[in-house]
């Protein structure tokens, strides 16, 4: 076996026992939980221990929580923009740089304000602000704008932007809307497919680059963007 298959071998199993460990002290804490208000029926799931190892959100907390995520996507200013400048040309506004992720802040947090959004609809399909979350996913996340968001990605310069914390949730996104029975949600994965497929071939290409795993608790660690990569692998 050569040396990058090793590698890759030991961030896989490395994966593994995180997902175990994170299992079982779900597990542990399972009867110490109380739910509030009658719980969600996630259509975009099927596994009867979701609502026994997973937080329980009831409909009126739920609106309440995605509105974080409402009141941010379309909030392009202050920004973190996290890539490199190489001249004047390339000063202009993030939502020209990145036109489906370009409010909450950051990248990273615009694809998970997304994810949240997706979620959320998966979880209560007849939430109260159902309209209004469809019509910012299908606005942000139309075929023209995840082209450009591909296009950015592609120049030599932004080639490390959001390796591999944002990448991964990239991944996670796209598997919330591959395992949606919302048809709305469907053509939003048609429109994602494209972009999720160019993350994971790079992806793969950063695995096969490193030497060790990345364990710092910060956003180069390898193990949480993986865990979101196996997930999508799954879903696919």
């Amino acid at each position: 076996m050569n040396k990058d298959r090793k590698n890759i071998l030991f961030l896989i199993l490395s994966t593994v026992s995180i997902i175990t460990a994170t299992y079982l002290i779900k597990i542990n804490h399972r009867g110490e939980r109380s739910e509030e208000g009658s719980s969600p029926q996630n259509i975009s799931l099927h596994d009867s221990s979701y609502e026994n190892i997973c937080p329980v959100f009831s409909r009126e907390r739920a609106a309440k929580l995605v509105e974080l995520s409402l009141n941010c996507v379309d909030r392009e200013f202050p920004n973190k923009p996290n890539y490199v400048f190489e001249g004047e040309n390339d000063l202009i506004p993030p939502r020209l740089n990145t036109p489906a992720f370009f409010g909450c802040y950051d990248w990273h947090s615009a694809v998970h304000g997304h994810w949240s959004m997706a979620r959320i609809l998966n979880t209560y399909p007849d939430i109260s602000n159902r309209e209004r979350l469809l019509k910012s996913l299908m606005s942000h996340l139309d075929q023209k704008n995840i082209q450009s968001e591909i296009d950015f990605f592609n120049q030599k310069r932004n080639r490390l932007f959001e390796r591999p914390y944002g990448w991964g949730w990239l991944l996670r996104l796209a598997t919330e809307l591959k395992k949606s029975s919302l048809p709305e949600m469907k053509e939003l994965y048609r429109n994602i497919d494209p972009f999720a497929n160019f993350i994971s071939a790079n992806f793969i290409k950063y695995l096969n680059r490193l030497s060790r795993p990345i364990r710092e608790g910060t956003h180069q660690n390898t193990a949480f963007s993986m865990l979101h990569f196996y997930d999508y692998l799954a879903a696919i």
